[in-house]
């Protein structure tokens, strides 16, 4: 059952990637836009602060199977 899940989330982004490259206005008015922002000190401002916030989320959630599995 898992598998077929899988497989059609799979199937559901290759078809939505697929749609969206073969369009090159779309693509293009997406990196576009993505190059704006990129270029503002904001924006890596707060890339940093997304990035400090997804690693020690990422360390603190294996610490948290860590401590519940020697619990056990």
């Amino acid at each position: 059952m898992n598998r077929s899940v899988f497989s059609r989330i799979e199937l559901v982004f290759w078809n939505f990637t697929i749609q969206a490259l073969s369009r090159p206005g779309f693509a293009r008015t997406i990196i576009r836009d993505a190059m704006r922002l990129l270029q503002k000190s904001e924006a890596a401002v707060w890339g940093i602060l997304l990035g400090i916030s997804a690693v020690v989320g990422l360390v603190s959630g294996y610490l948290f199977y860590f401590v519940a599995a020697n619990l056990r």
